[in-house]
């Protein structure tokens, strides 16, 4: 026996047609009859409306087209308690009569109703809470006093079967696979109940809905709102919605004051769905751009997603910001080797390098301070910090100091706090500093031959202490050495002068027993006595203080020589140069004789005579005189002369008239001396 209540509706073509399931009802929605069906027959048993017969339309057969009822067959017609009114059986207004034929198994059977009232209009009235059920469960339906049904046990449509009412005979349709389609947005007041736990659905899907003891409602297949604009209301006075936009998409709406609200839209129609929240002043879309690959997209602005990128997440799961992006806690990228691009086109990028660290590529620089003074990078051989600013590059420590080492922990540089700085060379120190200055482990040498200065015109060395021995070399080859004598002296090293003001003027030792002192004009030695221990060898001139020398230029010497020596010429008349002997023209001129008159003069000319001071009679010089002068000769007469006298007279008194005579002249007469003087002959030199 059928478990289950199965109702149907239709036309009544549709009714005439349909055998259905043994004790399925199904409604005539021409005739507004319900029909009892038996499973084989068509078109059922209609339940008559008031006037109208209970049977089977085209009953030609009773035999063979019987309702059964119940087990056993008592079928028992009679008027409730309490009514008026008649029953009857078969047509109230055929002239021929009818029969109700009951029977079961033995062709006898009953139909008991002594609940059932059968009301004026034809429909069926079931006493208050009255059960509708069958022999294994006679309470699988009631019916309350309010209208109010209530069933025991499931409820099972046919596949693609409608619920609904004479104005909507479909309101309801449950479709093969369980979904459930309301034709209709009704609101019932009185509610429809199912039992705690109860369930709603098809043959196929007996449990496509279920409703718990706490109204929450389970659907085990889809929910379709088929009617466009249908509206999802959220709320005790619905103030969320969620509205079908027809061929558009969904919009969430809020009901309060202000024009704000979310909205599910599919822009356009450019297949772009995404959700628009909107506020009183702006507006957010988020959603997916077709035109981009089907990115999805976090935008601002009403124009759609993809006009004004805010974020975007593409189909390989990469995400793009167009604007800053700000994090209240932690940010994890928990993929090893994850980069984070930089940049228009990600020009700049750092990777995550697993179990090691972080790394930007070459030239990607770390730039710190608003101008970038202070890059950090890599390029494809160095690693630079680069300082561009106007301060200084501190590196600062709290603890023991700083310590520059190799990648193997070999030491290069070490910085003690309060303490020393040590320079290291492969692990070795070779310049430190101390509380007195620098102490230098191994040699000082420049970075290139010729390259760097020790010391500055500003900045200058005070002392420089060298051990016994030391030695300092100069130039390129170390050719010259200057070497400390141990208690003695330095030494200059082979033939190397110690030149001064320029190279003409030096004092070197051309061999191991010759020491030379050259200068261009003059040497000046300055002490109150000089000393000079050996023979003076002066091949020039010796000049005394006043500037003449010991042999002055135009001094004039008898030479005993048949030719002058060096630094002299012969007193012979002879013209000479004016540049060469210019010293010597500067002296005496063309007194001697003017040369050819303007590159040559004449020296003196002593050959055979003899040199005269010059004098009151002689006072011209180079003059050349035939004589000597009367200064010139003082000789003892050797002849005799006349004499004469002549007298005069004087007064020897002013008292008388005394007088004396005395003599007023002598004359001589002419006479003649012979001066011979012994001679010796020599050449007369001059120094030029």
């Amino acid at each position: 026996m059928p478990t289950q209540l199965q109702l149907r509706r239709g036309t009544t073509s549709q009714n005439n047609s349909f055998t259905g399931a043994a004790g399925e009802l199904s409604v005539d929605t021409d005739l507004n009859q319900l029909r009892i069906h038996d499973g084989s027959t068509a078109g059922g048993t209609t339940v008559p409306a008031s006037g109208q017969a209970v049977g089977f339309a085209g009953n030609t057969a009773p035999a063979t087209n019987t309702v059964t009822l119940g087990t056993p067959a008592n079928v028992v017609i009679r008027t409730a308690t309490g009514q008026s009114g008649n029953v009857i059986i078969g047509d109230a207004t055929a002239t021929t009569s009818h029969s109700l034929d009951v029977r079961g198994t033995a062709n006898t059977g009953a139909i008991t109703a002594t609940t059932i009232t059968l009301s004026a209009d034809g429909g069926v009235l079931l006493p208050n809470d009255g059960n509708i059920g069958s022999a294994g469960s006679t309470a699988a339906m009631q019916i309350s006093s309010g209208g109010i049904v209530t069933f025991a046990d499931d409820i099972k449509i046919k596949d693609g079967g409608t619920i609904g009412t004479a104005s909507d005979a479909d309101a309801i349709t449950i479709a093969s696979a369980g979904a459930v389609t309301f034709s209709q947005r009704d609101v019932h007041s009185s509610g429809i109940t199912i039992a705690d736990g109860g369930q709603i659905g098809s043959a196929s899907d007996t449990d496509a809905i279920a409703i718990g003891a706490d109204g929450d409602v389970t659907l085990t297949q889809d929910l379709e709102l088929q009617h466009d604009g249908a509206i999802l209301s959220f709320g005790a006075d619905n103030e969320v919605t969620l509205t079908h936009s027809a061929d558009s998409g969904l919009t969430l709406g809020v009901n309060h004051t202000g024009t704000g609200g979310v909205f599910v839209v599919d822009q356009a129609g450019t297949g772009d769905p995404s959700i628009q929240i909107k506020t009183a002043a702006t507006s957010y879309m988020i959603g997916v751009d077709n035109s981009d690959s089907d990115t999805f997209k976090i935008d601002y602005g009403t124009t759609g997603v993809g006009a004004q990128t805010g974020i975007s997440l593409n189909t390989s799961g990469n995400v793009t910001m167009a604007a800053d992006l700000t994090l209240g806690d932690d940010l994890f990228l928990d993929s090893d080797s994850s980069v984070i691009h930089f940049g228009d086109d990600g020009d700049v990028t750092l990777t995550h390098v697993a179990d090691t660290g972080l790394r930007l590529e070459d030239n990607d620089k770390l730039l710190f301070g608003t101008g970038a003074d202070l890059e950090i990078y890599h390029d494809s051989s160095n690693s630079i910090i680069d300082d561009q600013g106007n301060g200084v590059l501190a590196i600062r420590s709290n603890g023991t100091g700083v310590h520059i080492q190799k990648s193997d922990g070999t030491a290069m540089g070490d910085f003690v706090n309060d303490g020393a700085v040590t320079l290291h060379h492969n692990g070795s120190a070779r310049l430190a500093t101390t509380s007195g200055g620098v102490q230098v482990t191994g040699n000082i040498v420049p970075a290139s031959a010729d390259g760097s200065t020790l010391g500055t015109t500003s900045l200058e060395f005070s002392d420089l202490f060298l051990a016994d021995g030391a030695t300092i070399k100069f130039g390129n080859d170390q050719d010259v050495t200057l070497t400390h004598v141990a208690d003695t002296g330095l030494l200059l090293n082979s033939t190397m002068q110690l030149q001064f003001n320029d190279s003409s003027q030096f004092i070197n030792a051309p061999s191991a027993t010759v020491l030379d002192i050259n200068a261009t004009d003059e040497i000046e030695l300055n002490a109150t006595t000089i000393d000079v221990n050996g023979n003076l060898d002066v091949s020039g001139t010796i000049i005394d203080g006043a500037g003449g020398g010991v042999v002055p230029p135009g001094t004039v010497l008898p030479y005993t020589g048949s030719s002058a020596p060096t630094g002299y010429v012969l007193c012979d008349d002879s013209a000479i140069s004016r540049t060469t002997f210019s010293v010597l023209f500067a002296i005496i001129g063309t007194s001697y004789g003017t040369g050819n008159g303007s590159t040559t003069f004449n020296v003196p000319d002593l050959r055979d005579r003899l040199p005269l001071g010059k004098g009151t009679n002689n006072s011209s010089l180079g003059a050349i005189t035939a004589a000597a002068g009367a200064s010139a000769v003082v000789a003892t007469a050797s002849g005799s002369a006349s004499l004469t006298k002549s007298t005069g007279t004087f007064a020897t008194s002013a008292k008388d008239s005394s007088t004396s005579t005395a003599v007023t002249n002598v004359t001589s007469g002419g006479h003649t001396h012979n001066l011979t003087l012994p001679a010796q002959v020599f050449n007369y030199i001059i120094k030029t």
